[in-house]
C-alpha cells in the first residue's frame, strides 16, 4: 500500500493569521505547548491523555499542520508530530515562543484556560459542589465520565478552579451542556474567558450557533449580554444562544 501523502505547506506560504487562528482553540493549543516540552510524539500517545473524540482530534491535527505549525510523518501504522520551530523562527521570529507561553501564562486577573483531564476531578467537584462535603461526592461521580469522554475546558486561578465547560459538537451548533462558574466577581471572569474562547472554536470551526445549558450560579444575569449571548428557556432549562456570525470572536 502507498503511504498517505500528508499536506504541508512551505514555510514560506504559512500565513500569521492562519498560523494564529490555529492555536485560538485550547485543546491545539495544549497540543502545542506538549509538544515543545516532549520534541517528537505519536498522535497516540497524546490522545491517550486528552478526553476527546478521535475523530475530532484528527481534526485539530489537520489544522496544526495546514497551517505550518506542526509536521506529521508516518512510521508504519502510526503517526508521529512535532513542531515546525526552527522554520517557525526563521519566518516568523519569537511568534511561537509567545504562543507556548500563553499557554502556561494566565490572564491579567490570574486566570488560566486549559483542557482538563481525569487529573482534575478533585478541582472540578469542589467548583460544582461549592466546596460542600455533601454534595462534592455526587459532583465528583457526574464529572468523571464526562472528563473520560468528552472535551472539558476548565478556568482556573491560583490553583484552584474558577469555570468550567463541556464541549460537544452538533450539526450545526457547538454544544456546550455544562458551564459551571465560581462564585463572585473570579467565576464571572472565567465565564468570559470560556465563552470568548468557545466562540472563537466555533468560528473557526464553521458552527452557525453556540448553545450553552446554564447550571447554577453561571445562570446568573448580565455579564454574559456582552459576549452577544442571549438566554432562552428551552424544554425547561436555560440557554445561552449566540449565533457566531453575529459577532466576531
Amino acid at each position: 500500500m502507498v503511504p498517505e501523502e500528508l499536506f504541508h505547506p512551505d514555510a514560506g506560504d504559512v500565513e500569521l493569521p492562519e498560523l494564529l487562528a490555529a492555536v485560538a482553540d485550547p485543546v491545539r493549543l495544549s497540543i502545542v505547548e506538549r509538544l515543545s516540552r516532549v520534541g517528537v510524539e505519536s498522535c497516540g500517545a497524546i490522545n491517550a491523555d486528552l478526553a476527546v473524540h478521535k475523530s475530532t482530534l484528527s481534526h485539530h491535527y489537520r489544522v496544526l499542520r495546514e497551517a505550518g505549525i506542526t509536521r506529521t510523518s508516518l512510521r508504519g501504522r502510526q503517526r508521529f508530530v512535532q513542531l515546525r520551530a526552527p522554520e517557525l523562527a526563521e519566518r516568523f521570529p519569537g511568534v511561537l515562543d509567545s504562543i507556548i507561553a500563553s499557554a502556561a501564562r494566565p490572564d491579567g486577573d490570574g486566570i488560566r484556560l486549559r483542557l482538563a483531564s481525569a487529573h482534575d476531578l478533585e478541582l472540578i467537584a469542589d467548583l460544582v459542589s461549592a466546596g460542600s462535603r455533601r454534595t462534592r461526592p455526587r459532583a465528583a461521580a457526574e464529572f468523571a465520565p464526562l472528563l473520560a469522554e468528552r472535551e472539558c475546558w476548565l478556568a482556573e486561578r491560583e490553583g484552584r478552579a474558577v469555570g468550567v465547560v463541556v464541549v460537544s459538537g452538533g450539526e450545526h451548533e457547538l454544544l456546550l451542556d455544562r458551564l459551571v462558574l465560581g462564585e463572585g466577581g473570579f467565576g464571572e471572569r472565567a465565564g468570559e474567558v470560556l465563552l470568548r474562547a468557545v466562540a472563537e472554536r466555533a468560528r473557526i470551526d464553521g458552527y452557525a450557533e453556540v448553545r450553552i445549558r446554564m447550571d447554577g450560579s453561571a445562570a446568573r444575569p448580565g455579564w454574559w449580554r456582552e459576549q452577544g449571548y442571549i438566554a432562552h428557556e428551552i424544554d425547561g432549562e436555560t440557554w445561552l444562544v449566540r449565533r457566531v456570525d453575529e459577532r466576531a470572536a
